[in-house]
C-alpha cells in the first residue's frame, strides 16, 4: 500500500513538475521574444549612435567644410567581395595612394580584403538628394552562408547587390518614398542568379539602400582641411562639363548647342578667371583646390553629365560640402531630351534657374543672360551688399505672380518641367500676360529672377514692392515649399491685397495652407471656367482677373479714369516673423533630434543660425534656417494637411535637465471636437530613415494647435533678421 501510494505521489509530482517546465519554457521564450525585439532596437540605436557619433568625429577634425559623412577606419561598411558580390563588412584603413579600402568581413572571410574606394558604401542610409533615377546603388536581396577555415558557420548572412533606381514611387498606404529598380548585372555578365529570394527588380525604402563615397569628398578628408590649396589663387569660376560634350562640340561645331570651353573663354573676356579640367574631371586633387578657392560653380548639365560620375561627384561636393553658389547652364544637342532632370543632377539643380543654351540661334541672348547672373554672384562674392526690401530698386511691378511650374504648358514646353498638372489655356504664364496687356506691370520669376543678390532675396524683394499678388494656387503649388512660402510671406507678414486663381481641377490644396489663407481672399476659378464654358469661359474669367487686379492694385482702367495709385510705403508695416536674437526656439541638433534653444545669430550669407541649447550642450549649434522653429504658438491658417511641424512626444535628459524630446511630422488629417481643433499626423521620418523610436513614442501624433511648432520663412528671416546682431556671450543661458 505504502509503495503503490508513493508511486502515485511520485507520478502526480512529475506530471506538476513537467506542467511547471513546460510554463518555464513558454516563459522563456516569450522573454526570448522579447530579448530579441530589444536587440533588435539596440543595433537600430547603435546605427543611429554611430551615425551621430561620424557627424560629430567629422564637426572636430578641422574638416570645417566637409558635411558629407564617408568610410573611416572602424566604420561598418558595406562593400565589394569578388565578382558581383557585396557583403558586410568594417573598415580596417584607408590606402591614399592607391584609393582603396581594407575592410575585416563580418563572416569571418580573409579573402577580398582590398577593395577600391568606389566599391565601398558607408553602411548608414543616403540623404534624399543621393538618390534619384538612373543613381547606382546597393541593395539587399537574398542571404548567404559560410564557413570559416576553423569550422564556424554563419547561417541567413545578408546579400547586397548593385542595381540602379529605374522609378520612385510613393506606398499607397504610407505615403512614404519607395525606390524600384533593376540589377546592373544580368546572367550575361556572369552574375550568380540561383541563390534564395532573387529577383530581377527591387523595390526599396531610402533606409534599405547604401552609395558609395564621393571620391573629392575622401581626398579632401586625407588633407584634414576644407580642400583650398595655399598658394593658389582664387579663381571667379569653376566651370564642370562632361568630357562627352567637349569632344562632340569639336566634332560638329556649329550643330551643337555650346562648346563648354567656348563658353569659357567668352567668360574670360569679361576680366574673369575662370578654371576648368579639360580631361571632364578626372584630375581630382586639382580640381579640389580650384574648385575650393573658386566663388562660383557653373555645370554644363546634359544627358553626358548625368551620366558621368567624375562629374556628379563634382557637382555634389561643390552644392553639399562646400556649399558654392551653382549656376547650370544646359549644352546638350538641340534635339537632345532633358531626360537628366529625373536623374541626380536634376534632383540638385532643382532649385536652380538653369540657363538654355542648346538652341544655337538664342546663343548670344542666353550668353548674355548667363553673364548677368554671374556678375551678380561674382559681385556679391566681392563683399556687396544685399538689397532685401529696402524699397530702393527701380524695378518694382503692379503684380507679383506667384505659381508654379508644373501648372504651366510654356513651362513643359520650354522643358523646364517634365509633366503639366492643368490646362495650357489657364497658364499662370498666359495670365500674366493678359494682366501686362491690361497696362499693368508684372512680376514673373523667368523675367526678374537673377536682377538682385539671389533666388530668395530678388523674390523677397519683388514681393515687398509690388501692388499686389496673384496666387495661381493648385495642389502642386500647394507642395512646393517655395511657393508655401511665397504666399505666407506676401499674405501674412507683407499683408499685400492678393487674389487667388484656380488652376487645376484637383482640390486637394483645399485642406492645405494655401486653401486655409486663401479663404478669405478674392477668388477666380480658372478651372472650372474651363470645364464649364471652354476657352470663352477662360476669356470671362481672365477679364475678371484684371478687373480683381486692378481692383486690389487701387487703379481704375482708362473708362472709369485714374484713381490714387496705392505705393508700397503705404502698405502696413512688415512685422518679424522668423526668430529672431534672443528668441527661444526648437532647432534640430543631429540625425531627426530636436531640441529647445536659443537664437544667439542669424548669417544671411549661408542663411544658417546660431543657437544655445537649453540643456548646456556645445555641440551642434549652427543649423540652417528650415531646421529652427520659432517656440510660440502657430496661427491655425499656418497649419493644414501635409504641413510640416514639430509636435513633443518624449522626454529625455541631459546634464541633469529633464526636457520635451521634439519630432519633425507631417499634418495628415485635421479632427473637429466640438469648438476645439485637434491635428493628427505621423513622423515624417520613420526607421528605414535611420530614425531611433524611444519606448515613449508612437508612429503616430494627436496634437492641439498650441503643441505644435512650424518652421521660419526665410524670406521673413532674410528681410528681419541682422547678421550684425549677436547675443551677447553668456546671455544665452540667461534666456533659457
Amino acid at each position: 500500500m505504502g509503495a503503490v501510494c508513493s508511486g502515485r505521489l511520485g507520478a502526480s509530482s512529475s506530471r506538476v513538475r513537467l506542467d511547471e517546465l513546460e510554463e518555464a519554457h513558454d516563459a522563456l521564450e516569450e522573454a526570448n521574444g522579447a530579448l530579441q525585439a530589444e536587440l533588435k532596437k539596440l543595433k537600430a540605436e547603435a546605427g543611429m549612435l554611430r551615425g551621430r557619433l561620424a557627424d560629430f568625429e567629422q564637426g572636430h577634425k578641422g574638416v570645417a567644410a566637409v558635411k558629407r559623412r564617408i568610410p573611416e577606419a572602424g566604420d561598418h561598411v558595406i562593400s565589394h567581395h569578388y565578382g558581383h558580390n557585396y557583403y558586410a563588412a568594417t573598415v580596417v584603413r584607408w590606402d591614399s595612394t592607391e584609393r582603396q579600402f581594407e575592410v575585416a568581413w563580418d563572416d569571418g572571410d580573409k579573402t577580398g580584403t582590398l577593395q577600391r574606394y568606389d566599391l565601398v558604401c558607408l553602411d548608414v542610409a543616403p540623404s534624399e538628394d543621393e538618390v534619384a533615377i538612373s543613381t547606382t546603388v546597393m541593395f539587399p536581396q537574398g542571404t548567404y552562408h559560410f564557413a570559416t577555415a576553423d569550422g564556424v558557420t554563419h547561417s541567413n548572412l545578408q546579400r547586397f547587390h548593385e542595381g540602379r533606381v529605374t522609378s520612385i514611387e510613393r506606398d499607397a498606404e504610407t505615403g512614404e518614398k519607395v525606390y524600384v529598380g533593376v540589377h546592373m548585372r544580368t546572367e550575361e555578365d556572369n552574375k550568380f542568379q540561383r541563390y534564395g529570394g532573387y529577383a530581377p527588380t527591387f523595390r526599396c525604402t531610402l533606409g534599405q539602400m547604401r552609395v558609395t563615397a564621393n571620391l573629392l569628398d575622401l581626398i579632401t578628408a586625407e588633407d584634414h582641411g576644407d580642400g583650398a590649396a595655399e598658394g593658389k589663387d582664387q579663381c571667379d569660376i569653376y566651370l564642370s562639363f562632361a568630357k562627352k560634350d567637349l569632344e562632340s562640340a569639336k566634332t560638329f561645331g556649329e550643330a551643337r548647342a555650346a562648346d563648354p570651353t567656348q563658353l569659357a573663354e567668352a567668360f574670360r573676356k569679361e576680366g574673369w578667371r575662370v578654371y576648368y579640367d579639360p580631361t571632364g574631371g578626372d584630375n581630382a586633387e586639382a580640381n579640389i583646390a580650384a574648385l575650393a578657392n573658386a566663388k562660383v560653380f557653373v555645370a554644363c548639365v546634359s544627358d553626358a553629365y548625368a551620366a558621368s560620375s567624375a562629374t556628379r561627384q563634382e557637382l555634389q561636393y561643390a552644392m553639399k560640402t562646400l556649399k558654392k553658389e551653382v549656376v547650370p547652364l544646359v549644352v546638350g544637342e538641340a534635339s537632345e531630351s532633358f531626360d537628366f532632370m529625373s536623374t541626380l543632377i536634376g534632383l540638385l539643380i532643382a532649385g536652380e534657374l538653369y540657363i538654355d543654351f542648346r538652341a544655337r540661334t538664342r546663343h548670344e541672348e542666353k550668353l548674355k543672360e548667363a553673364k548677368h547672373c554671374l556678375r551678380t554672384l561674382i559681385e556679391m562674392e566681392h563683399g556687396a551688399e544685399l538689397t532685401v526690401g529696402t524699397g530702393e530698386r527701380d524695378n518694382a511691378r503692379d503684380v507679383f505672380v506667384s505659381y508654379c511650374w508644373h501648372n504651366s504648358a510654356l513651362a513643359v514646353e520650354a522643358m523646364q518641367v517634365p509633366q503639366l498638372y492643368g490646362n495650357a489655356l489657364i497658364d499662370p504664364r498666359r495670365v500674366a500676360k493678359a494682366i501686362k496687356a491690361a497696362g499693368l506691370s508684372t512680376w514673373l520669376d523667368i523675367e526678374e529672377l537673377g536682377s538682385g543678390s539671389g533666388l530668395f532675396e530678388d523674390i523677397a524683394a519683388g514681393l515687398k514692392e509690388a501692388k499686389v499678388v496673384v496666387i495661381c494656387a493648385s495642389s502642386a503649388y500647394s507642395r512646393s515649399d517655395n511657393c508655401r512660402m511665397e504666399m505666407q510671406y506676401a499674405t501674412k507678414l507683407l499683408k499685400k491685397p492678393a487674389v487667388l486663381l484656380v488652376v487645376d481641377a484637383d482640390e486637394a490644396w483645399k485642406q492645405t495652407v494655401v486653401g486655409l489663407l486663401g479663404g478669405s481672399l478674392p477668388t477666380v476659378d480658372l478651372a472650372s471656367a474651363l470645364t464649364n464654358g471652354g476657352e470663352a469661359g477662360c476669356d470671362k474669367a481672365m477679364a475678371e482677373i484684371v478687373k480683381l487686379v486692378r481692383t486690389a492694385a487701387g487703379e481704375k482702367s482708362a473708362k472709369e479714369g485714374t484713381s490714387a495709385t496705392v505705393h508700397p510705403a503705404e502698405q502696413p508695416a512688415a512685422q518679424p516673423s522668423g526668430p529672431q536674437v534672443g528668441d527661444a526656439v526648437i532647432s534640430h541638433h543631429i540625425a531627426h533630434t530636436f531640441y529647445n534653444a536659443t537664437v544667439v545669430s542669424f548669417d544671411k550669407g549661408s542663411r544658417e543660425f546660431e543657437v544655445a541649447w537649453q540643456d548646456g550642450d556645445t555641440t551642434h549649434t549652427t543649423q540652417q534656417f528650415d531646421r529652427v522653429f520659432l517656440d510660440v504658438e502657430p496661427d491655425a491658417d499656418e497649419v493644414g494637411v501635409g504641413t510640416r511641424v514639430l509636435f513633443p512626444q518624449g522626454r529625455y535628459t541631459y546634464n541633469g535637465v529633464s526636457c520635451a524630446r521634439y519630432n519633425e511630422g507631417v499634418i495628415t488629417a485635421l479632427e473637429h471636437d466640438g469648438e476645439e481643433t485637434f491635428y493628427a499626423g505621423k513622423h515624417a521620418f520613420g526607421e528605414s530613415d535611420g530614425k531611433f523610436f524611444f519606448r515613449d513614442q508612437s508612429p503616430t501624433f494627436r496634437c492641439s494647435l498650441g503643441q505644435l511648432r512650424v518652421a521660419a520663412n526665410l524670406m521673413a528671416a532674410l528681410m528681419t533678421a541682422d547678421s550684425d546682431v549677436r547675443l551677447p556671450t553668456g546671455a544665452a543661458n540667461l534666456a533659457a
